[in-house]
């Protein structure tokens, strides 16, 4: 479920800050995720916080959707990164209740 939340709304949030023509993606899928769950009106609420290492892909931002995009995979040996810290929270399945602070800054 965390890989969706990162491909479904973290990665399209965090490249809409890097305002590119292909999208960046994960550099590895290994993340270092912080999760609390609460029950809130007899639902689970959850927040995760992470970072993630963005790097360039070869996946056209115009052509490629986000239904696709964990698909795309990053270029050989990237010289630009994009470091980005994710705050999200949800109501556990259900898409819609997605809240979500993201700050990208390349480095």
């Amino acid at each position: 479920m965390f890989q969706q939340l990162i491909y479904k709304s973290a990665l399209p949030r965090s490249n809409e800050q890097i305002l590119d023509a292909v999208w960046w993606v994960p550099n590895g899928d290994s993340y270092q995720a912080t999760k609390v769950t609460v029950p809130n009106a007899g639902k689970l609420y959850s927040t995760y916080s992470f970072q993630m290492v963005l790097v360039k892909s070869q996946c056209d931002v115009k052509k490629v959707p986000v239904s696709l995009l964990q698909k795309c995979k990053p270029i050989a040996r990237p010289a630009a990164r994009v470091y980005c810290r994710v705050v999200l929270a949800w109501n556990e399945n259900e898409w819609s209740s997605i809240e979500m602070e993201n700050y990208c800054s390349r480095k």
